[in-house]
């Protein structure tokens, strides 16, 4: 039995990234071996193990052979008899399929260390256009490693255009979409994930609604300085700049594909996001920041009732940051605006009644009219 580490902490060590899990393989081993020596098998239909004190990863070198439709179309054939070089070309890019034996030695079949240097997304073999999942995988590392320069390999996006298959695309839970952008909205440069999904042609299949918003798309993936200021990747780019906040981020990202508010929704649970993150868009596209900016004081006040941001700080401040996000020009205004409101209907609380409005069958519409004049002094109209 051989032992090697694989695939992204070798890939992150020599990138001089944090390396946040290892994963190793296992050759020449049956999984009776392993569970005699107290690994834990995760699934028993899957040739993976937790080590017992590490809880690191360790699978059964494998083959796998396509069979059936998308990423789960797949039959898996393991054994004692399946080589390191065999496992390693199962993999996505050259990057990914760099092992290191057990005395610092490093195994490297497909010339990753090459394409590190040579900062390339480069697929291993044709096997590649077999799983959907490696579009957005690729999507992610672009996302995740541009910055470093890596760019994807001629040969590589030509083969990812070809896989734009409906019938593929279309065994890709949203869930897995939302999974893979919520991981490259955390990365550097997330805004290389839309585009290089776009650009291959997969987006339209993923997320129609966001393809159509991404029109047009800059020339590079660092020319984005004109476009318009709503367009997706010019509010995802600010978004990363003023906050780490994944419901923040996805509620601009949506309230920047549509203005339709039951579409947002749509969209919303079609990701099947929180629950926090549809309640929020759906906020934000009723209540636009040059709405917020001319309403009344009446509408503010029915604002404030209904939503209760009176009361609920968070929501209220996750709501003006994906105002001023959106909307630069007037977003900071809606905020003040809302935030005069708020200090107006805090002036009038039942404690600043009189005694006899107290004992009043009407005290509820008391306090409105006190806080509508209240709010009026201060806003205006």
């Amino acid at each position: 039995m051989q032992i090697y580490l694989v695939g992204g902490a070798i890939r992150d060590e020599l990138l001089g990234l944090p390396v946040t899990e290892r994963d190793y393989v296992v050759v020449g081993a049956e999984p009776g071996e392993l569970l005699a020596q107290n690994f834990t098998q995760v699934n028993p239909d899957f040739p993976v193990f937790n080590h017992p004190k590490t809880g690191h990863e360790y699978a059964l070198a494998r083959r796998e052979h396509k069979i059936g439709v998308g990423y789960k179309g797949f039959s898996i054939e393991t054994g004692p008899d399946i080589t390191l070089e065999e496992d390693l070309a199962r993999r996505d890019l050259t990057i990914n399929a760099i092992a290191r034996d057990q005395d610092g030695n490093l195994i490297d079949p497909w010339h990753g260390l090459k394409d590190i240097q040579d900062r390339r997304l480069r697929h291993i073999t044709p096997a590649f256009q077999e799983d959907p999942v490696r579009l957005l995988r690729i999507a992610r590392f672009a996302t995740r490693l541009g910055h470093l320069g890596f760019a994807i390999s001629h040969p590589t996006f030509k083969l990812m255009r070809g896989m734009v298959d409906p019938t593929e695309l279309q065994s890709l839970v949203p869930q897995r979409f939302r999974e893979e952008l919520l991981k490259a909205i955390m990365a550097p440069e997330p805004w290389r994930f839309l585009t290089t999904l776009h650009r291959c042609g997969a987006l339209v299949h993923l997320l129609p609604e966001l393809a159509t918003a991404m029109e047009p798309l800059p020339a590079s993936h660092t020319n984005a300085t004109q476009l318009p200021v709503q367009h997706p990747i010019a509010v995802l780019q600010r978004s990363i700049q003023q906050t780490n906040d994944r419901n923040v981020i996805f509620t601009a990202l949506i309230s920047s594909t549509t203005d339709n508010p039951i579409t947002a929704v749509k969209i919303c649970k079609h990701l099947k996001l929180e629950r926090a993150v549809e309640q929020l868009t759906s906020l934000v596209l009723n209540w636009p920041a040059v709405k917020l900016v001319q309403a009344q004081a009446q509408d503010l006040l029915s604002l404030l009732d209904k939503k209760r941001l009176w009361q609920n700080i968070q929501l209220r401040e996750a709501f003006l940051q994906v105002l001023s996000i959106i909307d630069p020009d007037y977003g900071p205004k809606a905020g003040q605006r809302l935030t005069q409101a708020i200090q107006a209907w805090a002036t009038v609380s039942i404690a600043s009644l009189a005694p006899d409005a107290l004992a009043a069958l009407n005290l509820g519409d008391i306090l409105k009219q006190r806080r509508l004049h209240a709010i009026k002094q201060i806003v205006g109209n």
